[in-house]
């Protein structure tokens, strides 16, 4: 079932789990930046987020595997009271949900990068998933009615603030 209070919790957490979805990424980091919280993007095979190159600033990208370092390095942050790094992050995670994530923002740094202009998008050469291997129930069929493409190139991208409230 849901919680009912998930926002209460999200707002009570130091950052936010956001593991991949069926795709490569999760609408819940955009719903955790919206809020202005720290995301925590958890991959399962390669690292897939907008951004990439200014991710580290409003949050982490990890596997499975180096989760709990990213957790323990949250809870040394907290336990030698360094609130200000974390606030800032949220700043930042608040800051790019407005300047980036939002269709306006989105299309805004499409424009910038057709016109060569300063922007912060990146490509990317979509990486092979099990899905793409033929293992999928159903998918060999879809292949032979569909008629195949070249491996898409993945347009990616990563600005307002609203601090939260720590412990001093």
């Amino acid at each position: 079932g849901k919680l009912a209070g998930w926002r209460h919790v999200m707002y009570d957490s130091v950052a936010t789990l956001v593991p991949r979805g069926f795709g490569r990424t999760a609408f819940h980091l955009v719903e955790t930046l919206q809020h202005g919280l720290i995301p925590i993007y958890v991959y399962s095979d390669v690292p897939w987020v907008p951004y990439q190159n200014l991710f580290h600033t409003f949050g982490y990208i990890t596997n499975l595997t180096h989760l709990g370092s990213v957790i323990e390095g949250l809870r040394r942050r907290a336990a030698l009271n360094q609130w200000k790094v974390l606030e800032r992050m949220e700043a930042l995670s608040f800051e790019y949900s407005k300047s980036h994530f939002t269709p306006e923002a989105i299309s805004e740094q499409i424009f910038r990068y057709l016109q060569d202009n300063p922007n912060d998008l990146e490509c990317h050469q979509l990486p092979p998933t099990p899905r793409d291997d033929g293992s999928c129930p159903g998918e060999a069929e879809l292949h032979q009615r569909e008629p195949s493409t070249p491996k898409s190139l993945l347009v990616t991208a990563v600005n307002r603030i609203r601090p939260r409230h720590f412990p001093t």
